[in-house]
């Protein structure tokens, strides 16, 4: 399965395995001839089903109020409770690097607001309906599903990698 993801800026497509995982290529502008040369970054997203199975350095912690940890909120099913879907995908966001409080979040606008508003929501500071909870939820299963997985050069220029689970 492959997935063509769009180099913004550049002009051009580039196709990557939907399970890559050692280097991923992406191209970048050579400052010295002005061509396109190839560089390799390891970076790969995991989704909640991954984070449910393996440590992480969230795992042990606790999830907001709710007497769980992060990683065994996870094994709390969902069943249309759009708080428990919204956990899952935040929890699973989190593990892939995001975090509200060390201002570490990412380039993408949408998904960066997505995250936000739940880690708001999840401290008490932001009510939501179950729509907006859904959508939040929704835009972050596609950050944790290498959607949205990006990757900012010093020029500004974003790249995207895949997914590797």
């Amino acid at each position: 399965m492959s997935r063509s993801h769009w180099v913004a800026g550049l002009g051009l497509a580039v196709v990557l395995s939907a399970c890559q995982q050692a280097s991923v290529p992406s191209m970048a502008v050579n400052p010295t001839n002005g061509g396109l040369t190839a560089q390799h970054k390891q970076f790969c997203v995991r989704t909640q089903g991954y984070y449910k199975n393996h440590s992480f350095s969230l795992a042990n912690v606790p999830f907001f109020n709710t007497g769980y940890t992060y990683q065994s909120f996870l094994s709390v099913a969902p069943r249309g409770d759009a708080y428990i879907i919204l956990a899952h995908q935040y929890i699973a966001a989190r593990a892939n690097g995001l975090d509200a409080s060390a201002n570490e979040t990412t380039d993408i606008p949408e998904v960066r607001d997505a995250f936000l508003k739940a880690d708001a929501y999840f401290k008490g500071t932001l009510t939501a309906t179950r729509e907006q909870l859904l959508a939040w939820a929704t835009i972050l299963d596609r950050f944790n599903n290498g959607y949205y997985a990006a990757y900012t050069l010093p020029s500004g220029q974003v790249l995207y990698y895949p997914h590797c689970d």
